[in-house]
């Protein structure tokens, strides 16, 4: 008896008693056991079935269930609840079942009956519960089911009942797309009504149906005169106090019609006109004062622009985001912003006007809303105002954040290339920049910067000069160091010369008067005496700022510089500053430091000469801008300046001079990206189901092999499984030892596919709109020419396995696009064994424009049972620097059992982390021809 009433004194526990306990638990441990008793009691409860206390209990497990704690053991007390005839349990009921279960149960399929006769019961309230429960747990199912009842309830006299069933509506259509044109005919009905509920149901629905079926379009557009007289409605002076928000009739349902008139304008001239009036008048009649009316304004700003508006509609538009500018939120100003750079280049002219003011958002303590205003301003600048913007930027270019300064200084650099008045000019704000923030501009634009001082001869003095000054007040930015370096060895006899230059900027009258020139840059910069140059290179290369690049160009600019000076004293002091790191521990600057002595010593004079003449007329780099700006369409590559004077290219590790540096700065081919059709469901779903990852190999070793389309990978190291392994798969030849190392035959493509190399992406293989199929040998990293195919030895891919070399004429390829977003750039490369057509070489290249590096780059690859994954080999790194700076490329072999008969797909997997974050991304190699 006594356990009896301890039970009954249990179950006698009110809700609100419960929450009480819980809450007065100090500990977790506490709390876990007074719930595991409160659920002990429930069952109990359940178990005896109890229908007294079936409401209590399913309250007391909702509360447990928003705790956090598993309640699934009570789901079918839920739908005894709903089919009972007590409103009171009801409720509960479909409170439990919206919160405890989800579409995914089984347990749904028996309320389906319950649903129906509760959707046509007499009590509006009960109906209610039911279409409410429908909109949020309804599955594909469901929908289906009972949409003919929803359907019939939109037309139900009872407004209460119209407004849920239309809410109800929009989860069908969303669950269901096929049901659409079920509920366009009730739409234009219930535009007709006066209930502001309705309404905005209603609307709301209809924005769902044109996002979900644009075809029907044109027939929502026959009632945009309705849609205008109802915003005309709300729009009108009068107090409605059922509906007044802050002194605004229903600001809720303006911003729907709003946003439906943007949807239904876009595109239309005729549904534009009609509501150009009623946008205007809500433009200027809606106070900003408050946040309900800033609500409205910006969703009216958002439908002008993106309707056929007339143009002083667009500069209304344009003048209120400008007024949202100058708002203390910084919520409203980051809105103002982002909305001017997504339709700034429509109303350049209308934005320009606002110009000052959103110079002055830089300064915004928001690192978001400096963000933005800058993309902003990287829009807005053009011939006329590149002066005036960029002597603010480079005045707020001083005071920036770390990091910041990257994406600043690249737009400086990028905006000055673009729109620079004069060459003179550009060099300057380049050189300014540098000294301000020179370890943050990318390298293309230093590449840039020595391409437009080689191409122009005036230039060279006013350049060589004014970098030597700058590099005497600052030798600890490496980036400006070694741009001086490198032209003070190319034109060291321009430097000591008898010469006088200005210092200006070349520009005319009244822009001259414009620029601030720092007092320094204003003198005449003369002729410099040889001791002065020689001993700027001693200091830097005793400086302990100085890292092994900057002495690697110090060494090359001495060499130079021996052709250059005339005094023998000088020439000697060359001399040893060369010599003194013959025994430097870097081998780099040791190589160099031996090699160039003897070119001095041993040499004749003539032949000297010739060898460390200038170097001829570098060609520029197209630099990507940054992601959120206006892309360029075509880009050409060219090596890095490093290369051109014998620093280490970054893509290859080798250093290239003389003539080597001439061809790798002149073979730059312009291409533009082949966008890959449009998948088909069917090819979505077989991808989806075909792919499982194989990681890619970023150092020596061999990539996953396939078989049957069933992914096997393969380690690289770390353990003896994983080598016994390996081993095992490479067959006798490599597993008996006599190789340099574990996969060490692997480590590069086998050469029979002939003009495939590391940066096949920046040789030939690529059009415009279509793909394009070469039979000749392309380029490595576009300098080094590979051996033409009649030279070509076979190679075996596996041991065991030998493939027989292709015919003279070359194999075909065939270039795509096979990824551009996000920044990331993907070029694959196809190229077929003409012996055996069944296997094809996969060339990944990959690069990045972002304005910030990439790292934990990785690829993985996979394919149908048809096809077959011989070999990866080892990607050449795993980082991409920002704008295009390098490329990651990665060599796959495949083998396509169906050759002729079945296409090649391939399904890639892109993973890295930018920022710190991870990113994931997939691609689709398909629609080739199965000829191919």
């Amino acid at each position: 008896f006594q356990r009896v009433a301890d039970r009954s004194s249990i179950m006698s526990t009110r809700l609100r008693e419960m929450i009480k306990t819980i809450r007065q638990c100090k500990t977790a441990a506490e709390e876990r056991e007074e719930i595991a008793k409160e659920c002990a009691a429930i069952r109990t409860a359940i178990r005896d079935d109890d229908a007294e206390n079936r409401p209590r209990n399913i309250a007391k497990l909702l509360y447990i269930h928003m705790l956090g704690y598993p309640t699934h053991f009570a789901q079918m007390e839920c739908l005894k609840l709903i089919v009972s005839q007590s409103y009171a349990d009801k409720r509960i009921g479909y409170l439990g079942l919206m919160l405890l279960l989800d579409e995914r149960q089984e347990v749904l399929m028996l309320v389906t009956n319950s649903l129906r006769g509760d959707l046509n019961h007499p009590n509006q309230y009960v109906v209610g519960l039911a279409l409410c429960s429908l909109a949020n747990i309804s599955s594909p199912g469901i929908a289906r089911d009972l949409s003919s009842d929803v359907v019939k309830l939109l037309s139900n006299p009872n407004p209460y009942i119209r407004k849920k069933a239309a809410l109800c509506a929009i989860r069908i259509v969303r669950k269901a797309p096929e049901l659409t044109e079920n509920f366009v005919p009730k739409i234009r009905l219930l535009l007709q009504e006066k209930n502001h509920g309705v309404l905005i149901t209603t609307v709301s629905l209809m924005i769902e149906l044109i996002e979900i079926d644009p075809a029907n379009l044109d027939v929502y557009r026959k009632m945009t005169s309705s849609l205008v007289r109802i915003l005309k409605t709300l729009v009108q002076p009068g107090y409605a106090p059922e509906h007044d928000v802050a002194g605004i009739t229903d600001p809720f349902l303006q911003v729907k019609v709003l946003k439906l008139l943007g949807l239904l304008g876009k595109g239309d001239s005729q549904a534009s006109d009609l509501m150009n009036d009623v946008l205007a008048q809500v433009a200027t009649n809606t106070e900003g004062v408050r946040n309900v009316g800033n609500a409205i304004l910006y969703e009216c700003v958002q439908t002008i622009m993106a309707v056929e508006a007339e143009s002083g509609l667009r500069i209304l538009a344009v003048n209120i985001l400008g007024r949202f500018l100058l708002n203390r939120d910084n919520n409203i100003r980051y809105v103002a912003l982002n909305t001017l750079t997504k339709f700034g280049q429509a109303d350049l002219q209308s934005i320009q006007r606002h110009r000052n003011t959103i110079v002055e958002c830089l300064k915004d303590h928001d690192t978001s809303i400096r963000r933005r205003a800058l993309e902003l301003v990287y829009t807005l600048v053009n011939e006329s105002n590149i002066l005036g913007l960029i002597r603010e930027l480079l005045s707020f270019l001083q005071t920036a954040d770390p990091e910041f300064r990257s994406d600043l200084s690249a737009r400086i650099c990028l905006v000055t290339e673009k729109y620079a008045p004069t060459k003179k000019w550009h060099v300057n704000t380049i050189l300014r920049v540098l000294s301000i923030s020179g370890a943050s501009i990318p390298e293309q634009i230093i590449s840039n910067v020595v391409a437009l001082i080689t191409q122009n001869p005036d230039l060279q003095l006013h350049s060589v000069r004014h970098l030597y000054r700058a590099l005497q007040n600052d030798q600890i930015n490496q980036s400006l160091v070694q741009l001086a370096l490198w032209c003070i060895g190319e034109f060291g006899d321009l430097l000591v010369g008898s010469e006088v230059v200005e210092a200006g900027d070349d520009l005319p009258g009244e822009a001259a008067e414009s620029t601030e020139e720092e007092p320094s840059s204003l003198a005449s910069l003369g002729p410099v005496p040889e001791s002065e140059v020689v001993d700027l290179c001693d200091a830097i290369s005793r400086h302990p700022a100085s890292s092994s690049g900057t002495k690697q160009y110090l060494l090359t600019a001495l060499l130079k510089l021996s052709d250059r000076l005339h005094s023998p004293e000088e020439l000697n002091r060359v001399y040893r500053l060369v010599e003194q790191h013959k025994n430097s521990i870097q081998l780099e600057l040791q190589q160099r430091s031996c090699e160039f002595s003897n070119i001095l010593r041993g040499l004749d004079g003539n032949i000297q000469s010739q060898l460390l003449d200038r170097m001829p007329a570098l060609e520029e780099v197209r630099v990507a801008p940054p992601p959120t700006s206006t892309p360029t369409a075509v880009r050409k590559t060219q090596a890095p300046m490093a290369s051109a004077q014998g620093s280490p290219s970054p893509s290859t590790g080798r250093r290239t001079t003389g003539s080597s540096a001439l061809r790798s700065s002149s073979n730059g081919t312009a291409t533009e990206p082949v966008v890959p059709p449009k998948r088909t469901s069917t090819e979505k779903n077989f991808f989806e189901e075909l792919f499982e990852a194989v990681p890619s190999q970023s150092g020596p070793g061999v990539g996953p092999s396939t078989s049957a389309g069933k992914v096997t990978e393969v380690g690289t190291g770390g353990g003896s499984s994983n080598t016994n392994q390996l081993l095992e798969m490479l067959g006798p030849s490599l597993s008996s030892g006599t190789g340099t190392g574990i996969g060490a035959g692997l480590s590069q493509p086998p050469p029979f596919f002939s003009g495939v190399g590391l940066g096949q992406g920046l040789g030939q293989g690529q059009v415009q709109g279509q793909t394009q199929l070469s039979g000749g040998a392309g380029d490595l990293m576009g300098v080094f020419s590979l051996q033409s195919l009649s030279q070509a030895q076979p190679q075996p891919i596996f041991s065991g396995q030998t493939l027989a070399p292709p015919l003279a004429q070359g194999p075909p390829s065939l270039s795509i696009v096979a990824f551009d977003a996000n920044g990331v750039y993907i070029n694959l490369q196809l190229t077929k064994n003409q012996n055996d057509l069944s296997v094809t070489l996969l060339t990944v290249t990959s690069t990045s424009r972002l304005p910030h590096a990439i790292s934990d780059y990785v690829l993985r690859f996979a394919v149908p049972k048809y096809m077959r994954i011989e070999q990866i080999v080892p990607a050449n790194g795993n980082n991409l620097a920002p704008f295009q700076g390098n490329s990651v490329v990665q060599q796959v072999y495949v083998r396509n059992s169906a050759q002729g008969q079945q296409p090649i797909l391939v399904k890639i997997k892109i993973d890295y982390k930018a920022n710190g974050v991870p990113f994931s991304h997939f691609a689709d190699v398909q629609n080739i021809p199965p000829t191919f």
